[in-house]
């Protein structure tokens, strides 16, 4: 009767053993990752919906331009009309990405970030930076406000070309994951996720 007994109590302590472990393990929000998840897609999404233009590279250079012109009479350059000068200037391109197109997956316990294509947000030129050198004026053919304007966009365009050609937007999408990997880390329970971008 005695080893009847200890069987069964042998068998309630099993009994009790796998119930706690069913229990604990359903509930277990570990590195197993048991239970629902605490980060949605829903949560990330409305959470960047307002955060706009995040800027990730900056550029910053010396330029040197060279600007000439004279009037023509259909393919004839008028003689003593010639205008120009030569100007060197400091000028800035930031780069980045706008966070409020990015888009969010959550499945598993692994955010699925997709990123925007990065662009130029802005491209200045420090007006306080801009020397004029050799500068000739031509009494018939004045130097204009669109002359200027003209040649800046010029400028820009060339100096935009070189960044890109440098991989200014490549480093700005790179950029742009270390940031936004940065900013989901401040979520709490982040450190049970894994984050992958596409």
């Amino acid at each position: 009767m005695k080893i009847f007994w200890k069987i069964m109590l042998v068998l309630f302590l099993c009994v009790c053993c796998l119930s706690a472990g069913f229990y604990f393990g359903a509930t277990y929000k570990g590195p197993l990752h048991f239970g629902a998840p605490s980060i949605t897609s829903e949560i990330l999404s409305e959470s960047f919906k307002t955060a706009g233009e995040l800027v990730t590279v900056t550029y910053s250079y010396t330029g040197l331009g060279n600007f000439t012109n004279s009037l023509m009479f259909k393919d004839w350059t008028i003689p003593l009309t010639t205008k120009s000068f030569i100007v060197t200037y400091d000028g800035i391109i930031r780069a980045g990405v706008d966070l409020s197109k990015v888009d969010f997956e959550v499945e598993d316990y692994v955010i699925t970030v997709k990123i925007p294509d990065a662009y130029i947000i802005s491209h200045d030129i420090d007006e306080n930076s801009v020397q004029v050198y050799d500068q000739k004026k031509n009494i018939f053919n004045p130097i204009t406000v669109e002359d200027v304007a003209g040649f800046e966009a010029e400028q820009k365009e060339l100096n935009e070309k070189t960044a890109l050609e440098k991989g200014l937007l490549h480093e700005a999408e790179r950029n742009a994951r270390t940031s936004i990997t940065e900013l989901l880390m401040k979520l709490d329970g982040f450190e049970d996720y894994e984050v992958v971008f596409k």
